[in-house]
Order: structure tokens, then sequence, then C-alpha cells
């Protein structure tokens, strides 16, 4: 049996799991923002009730993490009661927190230990990366990356912005966000004189970044050692200049990465213990390959239909 960890608002896990459907392979999905629970965590079980059924998670012979599945809900009924009643010590509070995550924690590493990295389509430890340690490796494997620099003074960024055009973009993750009436997307923008006037002297440590020219970008799925690479004709609207996901109608085609990059690649996600991942690369004008990042819980579905890569199937057909 397959174990899928996922959320219910995510996409690409129910496309998924249309094939698996297919293809009649039995899987049990639980979710992060599900009505499950877990009954036992022991050496040779982890029971899970999800609709009046127990499943033992440690019989499934296969693995896909997408998304973190387990939260406080599944594990206490009461935590949130907890944490709003005022007669119960904030140390305490931070007490039962900690226990829920060294809990939700062993439930994961029992779990892949038992699979075993091979039946397993990423995992909770490499759900998230460290951007800027990931440049590093990237450089020690040999792939061109942009010169990135860490600041919190105006001055100084004054004398970097002399030595050519910069950007600056989130050094964590992007927010993705929304409510009833707005949705929050933060971008990668342009530093120029007009938004370096609204700078304070002073400001928290951010992350600003080499403004290279494109000739295009390319968005790059890996799935156990296979490459799916995408080229975005980013470039043909002002909007998307900077960052594409300012421009809905860029142009996707299936691109042929060279053996050289592929070999970097390859390299650079073994070192990072990743099987799984999306990788964002941006091509000069010279045709220079440059990384920029890569995201082990990235996006997929889409680029595989603008280029008919159909990734969520093959994603079905290794589970």
């Amino acid at each position: 049996m397959i174990l899928i960890i996922s959320q219910y608002s995510d996409y690409a896990t129910t496309q998924v799991i249309n094939w698996l459907l297919y293809y009649k392979k039995k899987f049990v999905r639980i979710n992060g923002d599900g009505c499950y629970h877990f009954l036992e965590i022991s050496p040779e079980n982890i029971i899970v009730e999800i609709n009046n059924n127990h499943y033992n998670l440690l019989e499934c012979n296969k693995y896909w993490y997408r998304r973190d599945g387990i939260s406080s809900f599944q594990l206490s009924t009461n935590i949130e009661q907890i944490s709003n009643r005022s007669d119960i010590l904030q140390c305490i509070k931070y007490s039962i927190k900690n226990e829920i995550e060294i809990i939700k924690s062993h439930i994961y590493n029992k779990i892949e230990n038992k699979i075993g990295f091979k039946n397993c389509i990423g995992n909770y430890t490499t759900r998230g990366v460290n951007k800027l340690d990931v440049l590093d490796k990237a450089k020690d494997c040999g792939l061109m990356t942009p010169r990135s620099v860490i600041t919190t003074t105006k001055k100084k960024l004054e004398k970097i912005l002399e030595e050519g055009k910069l950007v600056t973009k989130a050094a964590s993750e992007c927010i993705y966000d929304s409510d009833e009436n707005n949705r929050y997307v933060s971008y990668t923008n342009e530093i120029n004189t007009e938004s370096l006037n609204l700078l304070p002297s002073t400001f928290m440590a951010s992350l600003f970044q080499e403004n290279i020219v494109k000739k295009y970008e390319l968005r790059i799925f890996y799935l156990k050692g296979n490459f799916y690479p995408s080229v975005v004709f980013s470039q043909e609207s002002k909007s998307g200049k900077i960052d594409c996901r300012r421009n809905s109608n860029c142009r996707y085609l299936p691109y042929k990465l060279p053996k050289e990059i592929m070999g970097k690649l390859n390299k650079l996600m073994k070192l990072l213990k990743l099987n799984t991942g999306s990788i964002d690369m941006i091509v000069d004008h010279n045709n220079n390959y440059i990384f920029l990042e890569v995201n082990p819980v990235g996006q997929f579905v889409a680029y595989g239909e603008f280029c008919n890569y159909y990734l969520d199937r093959e994603m079905a057909k290794i589970l």
C-alpha cells in the first residue's frame, strides 16, 4: 500500500491520486487539515483512524511526502482549548507544544526509516532547504549562481548597486496566502533609485542578488534522477522580466538540458539528499546556465501539462 501525506488543498496530490485509481493501486492519504486521529504509536505500529477505518502506516511499502499532513489536532483533540486557557502557565503551554513536535517528528522518522529512501518520494526531513546554503553547494557542484549578498544598511546597498543592477528576494520561502478579499504573494523585485530612496538607513537583514538579463527561464522538475525541463519565455512581457509569476501568459515549451548541466544538477540533488524537487534556472544572453534555487515540494502539475510531460502520471507510475 502507498502512504501519501499531504493536505486537502493540494491540487497536485489529487491529480496523482486520480492516476493511482486508474492504475488500481491501493493507497491511504492523510491530510494535515483532515479529520483523522492517531490511536497508537509503538515500535511495531502507527495506527490511525480515518472514517472509522484503522490503518497501520508501518505496513505501507511506498511513501510520498507532499505536504505536512500531521498537525496537533490529530495528536490532541483539545490542544486549542489548552492554548486559550489563561489559567495554564505559558511555560506549560510551550512544553505541550514541544511534546507534540517531538512525537510528530518521531512518527515521520519511523515511517521514512521503515519504508526506506528508495521507496520514498520526498521526505519530512528535507521538505525545506536553506536557499543560501544551497547556493553555496551549487557552486561546489560546478554550477554558476548569481552574485549574492546580505546587508542591513542603505549605505552598503548603495555601494553594491554601483557595481551593477540588483534584485531582492526572500531568503526563506515566498509568501503565498489569501483571505476572503485578498491574495498575498511576494515576488522577486528590482532595486532601483526609486526603491532605494524609500529605504531607511538601516533595515532587516535582506538578500540581494545581481540582476542578470535573462534570455529565458527554466523550470525543471526532478524525479528519481530524471529531468523534465520547461523553458519559460518570460522576457516577452515587461511584467515577467524580473519574476515570470507576474505574467500568467508566459509561453512554456519542452526543453533539452545539456548533459553537463544535468550531471551537475544530479550531483547537487544527491548532495542535498533530494530525490524530487522543482529547480529554477535562467539562461543569459551568453548561453550561461545559472542556478537560482530548488524547492523540494514545488509545483509540477501545471508545467507537466504545458509540456505534455504528464508528471502526475509519472509520479503515480513510480509509486
